[in-house]
């Protein structure tokens, strides 16, 4: 099953879901930049069953942000506990099962794949 999720809709989710309005925009076929004040790439670096973990990168200057206010950050994605910080490696693991909803989902498919396009992300499910 091939599920297509326009961009605009995954925008309006995160700033229902955050309060935080965000552009994205596909950078390649595994990697998205999210821009929100500052910019964000997102690259896929692998799909499991239960997991989605995704490498991040930032310029420098954003960077040193960051680290500047990591208890901002902390609190911010503790409001989403399937989204896990992995600073030292600069990655975000999210648990797919731990998001609501989902984990009845996925005891009947699993992801397969996910890539993006110009408009929008792709995600190819299987059976479980």
């Amino acid at each position: 099953m091939t599920i297509e999720i326009p961009y605009n809709e995954l925008e309006n989710f995160i700033n229902k879901a955050s309060g935080r309005p965000v552009q994205v925009k596909c950078i390649g076929k595994d990697t998205v930049e999210l821009h929100y004040i500052v910019s964000v790439k997102l690259k896929i670096a692998e799909i499991s069953a239960q997991r989605l973990l995704l490498d991040y990168s930032m310029s420098p200057i954003v960077g040193m942000m960051i680290k500047g206010m990591k208890g901002k950050v902390r609190e911010q994605l503790h409001k989403y506990p399937f989204v896990k910080w992995i600073e030292d490696k600069e990655q975000l693991s999210i648990e797919l099962v731990d998001i609501p909803g989902a984990s009845s989902l996925l005891e009947h498919v699993s992801i397969h794949s996910l890539s993006f396009k110009d408009d929008h992300a792709q995600l190819i499910l299987r059976p479980s």
